[in-house]
């Protein structure tokens, strides 16, 4: 709400106009997010009413997966062995396991 001043200079609380256009817009982006997830995600935020409450959350998600999977991977790392592997084949092997 905003205070507007009439002619006779009284206020009057009015709805925002910005308000409504962020309103307007922010559901034009959830519609876009929404649209183009898979489902096994949609089923996770299709509650959430507004576009920056679903990148929260998804990022969330991502962010989690992503750090299990670098500890994956300096796991993996720390196990590997060189051998009598040349150079390259070591890290061709390395990079396959990690992949």
């Amino acid at each position: 709400m905003i205070t507007v001043k009439k002619a006779d200079n009284s206020e009057e609380k009015v709805e925002n106009p910005a308000y409504v256009q962020w309103i307007a817009q922010d559901q034009q982006v959830l519609s876009y997010l929404l649209s183009s997830m898979t489902r096994e995600i949609l089923v996770q935020v299709s509650s959430l009413e507004h576009a920056s409450e679903v990148w929260k959350s998804v990022s969330e998600m991502f962010s989690s997966q992503a750090k299990s999977r670098i500890l994956q991977i300096k796991s993996q790392l720390s196990r590997e062995k060189k051998g009598d592997q040349s150079a390259s084949a070591y890290f061709t092997h390395a990079s396959f396991g990690i992949m």
